[in-house]
């Protein structure tokens, strides 16, 4: 497979570099909600699955997950932070998530979820040399 001389974004451009996959977001996401995202992605990685069933477990996981449940992932957080600003954003955090209703999952919203993707090989990829 030849590839192209120049990169179309930071994506292919990371893909032309060897890469066999690169998470990333078609737009913004809210840094709190995006790091949420990426600990339970690399947790659900490192059961074994493949690349793109953990996004899809982690998608699921992120529409569904309700107050209680992010509590705990952000508990678990605050047992290994030294860093006091980080302590107290998260604190703070889950004092908010303490105020919402205990049912209703915040992140249900395909915005917060729908934004991640995968692109990239099946299999290692290793890109052709120049020339």
């Amino acid at each position: 497979m030849s590839t192209p001389d120049e990169y179309v974004g930071l994506v292919s451009a990371f893909l032309q570099t060897g890469v066999t996959y690169v998470l990333s977001t078609l737009w913004q996401v809210e840094s709190f909600v995006t790091s949420l995202f990426m600990v339970q992605f690399y947790e659900t990685l490192q059961q074994g699955k493949p690349p793109i069933l953990a996004l899809y477990e982690t998608q699921q996981w992120l529409k569904t997950a309700t107050p209680p449940t992010l509590s705990h992932c952000l508990d678990t957080s605050l047992n290994t932070l030294t860093t006091p600003s980080l302590r107290k954003r998260l604190e703070n955090r889950r004092n908010k998530l303490a105020t919402l209703e205990p049912t209703t999952p915040p992140y249900a919203n395909p915005y917060y979820w729908a934004a991640f993707i995968i692109a990239g090989y099946e299999y290692p990829h290793h890109p052709q040399s120049p020339g």
